[in-house]
């Protein structure tokens, strides 16, 4: 099951949830529940850098995160800033 589906799962849960179980004050607690779940779950998609260029210590490639624009290095999967999933891609392609 990929990330896209669970995502509209969770949001069809929360929607059938919201309809059942509103309760007062809580109300905007719950929705800022399901923002962080659905938030979380979208960082899990990897998303490509921008590319900006090489780290002369390392030669690697560096970038900026799609996400937080904080810097990225080319062996990192993750952000380490924000937990972006990091998509560097394949030459290859």
């Amino acid at each position: 099951m990929g990330i896209e589906k669970i995502i509209e799962m969770v949001k069809a849960a929360f929607n059938v949830w919201e309809w059942e179980c509103y309760i007062g004050d809580n109300w905007t607690e719950e929705h800022k529940a399901k923002d962080i779940v659905i938030s979380t779950l979208e960082k899990q998609k990897p998303k490509r850098p921008k590319v900006r260029g090489l780290l002369f210590y390392s030669y690697h490639m560096y970038g900026n995160c799609p996400c937080c624009k904080g810097q990225v290095e080319e062996n990192w999967r993750f952000c380490p800033w924000c937990g972006q999933a990091i998509d560097w891609g394949d030459d290859d392609d």
